[in-house]
């Protein structure tokens, strides 16, 4: 219920946005490399290695002054990473991928250059883990156990492996053309542990780089 409030209140707030004065509209999709940064009671810190995914959704863009503008995104975006790590013998081997409806409120500088712009800077992230997927296998001696299944997210530490809301900050730059055609390089650092008790020996967080292209189906205005 508390996920469907806050995606709820997510997709208004981009409404607001979209019927704003010179409010622009537009779609974007691209890819994300995907990692979490770990740590597991006594266990060495776990960085995991980079898996590919995907990102797509909607975009608006407000202007707030000549050359500042806020562009926030809602997107499905794809989060997760590959690992690697021994412990007590055990070597523990797979992936994982988590689904997220993702909310970026980015506020950007934009400096005209040749018939386009180029814009960059910051803002803060908001996710919802809709689904998760996970794959590993397990070594100890000469015998291997392999597994997959669901990933869930809830609040509920007995029977949810991740906490539903992910927090954190978003770094942004790109370029739109003169034809609205825009592509945009991200990185996400999640600044909130996705597991249940968490503390300094017990933490989870999300990170990715993003790359996407994207339309805004109004023109670019001309200074």
């Amino acid at each position: 219920m508390k996920r469907i409030i806050v995606l709820t209140v997510m997709i208004s707030a981009l409404g607001i946005f979209c019927f704003s004065k010179n409010t622009r509209f537009g779609i974007n999709a691209g890819g994300t490399l995907a990692f979490m940064k770990s740590k597991y009671q006594d266990r060495v810190e776990i960085i995991d290695g980079m898996k590919a995914g995907m990102n797509v959704g909607v975009v608006t863009e407000v202007p707030i002054a000549e050359r500042i503008c806020f562009m926030p995104t809602l997107n499905f975006t794809q989060k997760g990473g590959n690992y690697r790590y021994s412990y007590s013998g055990y070597t523990f081997e797979g992936k994982r991928t988590l689904n997220y409806i993702e909310l970026l409120l980015n506020v950007l500088y934009c400096s005209p250059a040749g018939d386009g712009k180029f814009f960059g800077g910051l803002g803060p992230g908001i996710s919802i883990g809709m689904s998760g997927k996970y794959k590993e296998e397990v070594k100890f001696g000469s015998q291997t156990v392999e597994e997959k299944g669901d990933i869930k997210f809830g609040n509920n530490e007995n029977d949810d492996d991740y906490k539903p809301i992910d927090f954190g900050g978003n770094i942004m730059a790109g370029y739109e053309f003169s034809s609205s055609v825009f592509f945009a390089l991200n990185y996400y650092l999640g600044l909130s542990s996705l597991v249940h008790n968490g503390n300094s020996e017990h933490r989870a967080k999300n990170r990715y780089f993003g790359i996407r292209v994207g339309y805004f189906l109004s023109r670019l205005s001309k200074k």
